[in-house]
């Protein structure tokens, strides 16, 4: 097929950035005195950042102002946090020798324990969906547990791998996992009891802890050989498609229509993707630490560091940098700032375009005011209450489309 064809169907759309020049990009701000940096994800406006020191775990921190992060809290652990993934109000870290642990991060401010489970082995690489959390534990190989009961996580399914799992990415009914030298295993999980492997494919370097799968092609950071792009349309048969041989040692990658790749001790460097067999330079960052963990958000590039936090952006005029991922699912936020004085957001995702409205209720369940009534466009919304005149107590808010249906509590305190 040519490359006309792929740059117009991956991804689904036409990328603005084919035949673009080299771009730049910026420091934003840096929230320092962090403890061994190892992976941060964003949910805005905080970031989840965890440390690869023992007894240092999770550290939420409030990027609202990206100019000027502040700390916000500390979870620890007992073991080096590898890796850490979110699914709606809880963190599940990856602990290394002490397996994962849950904890509840709906007020931000006041991480709580939920659960732990001591796996053999090393936990590196976690993925979290719905109903269920997925570990690649080094020699012990992949696993897979039910969290429909967070409090309760239950072993459920595994294979033990001929190598040292390290990352997971996990695409509807397949699971994609790193196996350090010999790279990447696909399984069928349509039974998460019982995976099933479908094919492995291994590549030149060691496939490390990074690894993201968009569309037809998988994307896995190979440590000295940079990184390494694998076609896996048919996941019973993988082929190598193309690879970028980067000047650092490729630890981890971000990947939606441009691929972030973080490069340990030679920064950051991002790729356009617009034709995946062909990736090609766009830009690039020395960091002052080792670069390992990455993700966008809101167009920042978020970076650990080792021991800072770093914020950047691309500051290119001719192309848009990369936001958050289109909503796959209806989900109303826990607003912010909760508890709250005169006002809070309240945030939402709408997979799709539709009628929606979002009404504020008193503790009576009298409707006291209405933010939004009315057709609103996919993706990710923000809506500021004003609440001046309002007592201290508790409210809720409620959102209501045509197929779903959520309410969150806030509390006003004054």
């Amino acid at each position: 097929m040519s490359a006309t064809f792929f740059k117009q169907v991956f991804l689904g759309t036409v990328l603005l950035l084919v035949g673009a020049a080299a771009q730049d990009i910026e420091f934003v701000g840096s929230f320092n005195g962090l403890n061994d940096a190892y992976d941060v994800v964003v949910r805005w406006p905080y970031a989840y950042v965890c440390e690869y020191s023992n007894s240092s775990g999770l550290v939420v921190v409030d990027v609202s102002d990206p100019t000027n992060p502040t700390f916000v809290s500390i979870y620890e652990t007992p073991g080096c946090t590898h890796d850490l993934a979110i699914n709606d109000n809880f963190a599940f870290l990856a602990d290394d020798t002490y397996g994962f642990h849950t904890v509840d991060i709906l007020y931000p401010d006041w991480p709580q324990y939920v659960s732990d489970y001591d796996t053999p082995d090393r936990a590196f690489g976690i993925f979290a969906d719905d109903n269920y959390v997925y570990l690649a534990n080094g020699y012990a190989g992949f696993f897979i547990f039910d969290i429909t009961d967070p409090w309760l996580p239950d072993l459920i399914g595994e294979y033990d791998t001929p190598y040292s799992a390290s990352g997971v990415w996990i695409d509807q009914d397949k699971a994609y996992l790193t196996d350090h030298d010999y790279s990447l295993h696909i399984f069928d999980i349509t039974n998460r009891d019982n995976p099933q492997l479908l094919s492995s494919i291994d590549t030149p370097g060691y496939a490390r802890r990074g690894i993201a799968v968009v569309g037809d092609y998988a994307f896995i950071p190979d440590w000295g050989d940079g990184l390494q792009i694998i076609d896996v349309s048919d996941a019973t048969s993988p082929s190598w498609a193309g690879n970028y041989n980067s000047p650092g040692h490729a630890l981890n990658v971000w990947v939606k229509h441009f691929a972030y790749v973080t490069l340990f001790e030679a920064g950051i460097v991002v790729l356009d993707i617009s034709y995946p067999p062909e990736p090609r330079f766009l830009a690039e960052y020395n960091t002052p630490g080792t670069a390992r963990g990455i993700c966008v958000n809101s167009g920042f590039i978020f970076v650990a560091d080792v021991t800072s936090l770093q914020i950047l952006k691309l500051s290119a005029t001719d192309i848009a940098p990369d936001s958050e991922d289109t909503p796959t699912m209806y989900y109303l936020f826990t607003s912010y700032p909760n508890p709250f004085n005169s006002s809070a957001v309240l945030s939402y995702d709408l997979p799709e375009d539709g009628h929606i409205t979002l009404d504020i209720y008193n503790i009576s369940g009298q409707k006291i005011a209405t933010l939004f009534d009315g057709v609103e466009a996919m993706g990710a919304h923000q809506k500021l209450w004003h609440a001046g005149q309002m007592a201290s107590g508790v409210y809720f808010a409620r959102l209501i489309t045509p197929s779903y249906m959520a309410s969150t509590q806030l509390i006003c305190l004054k």
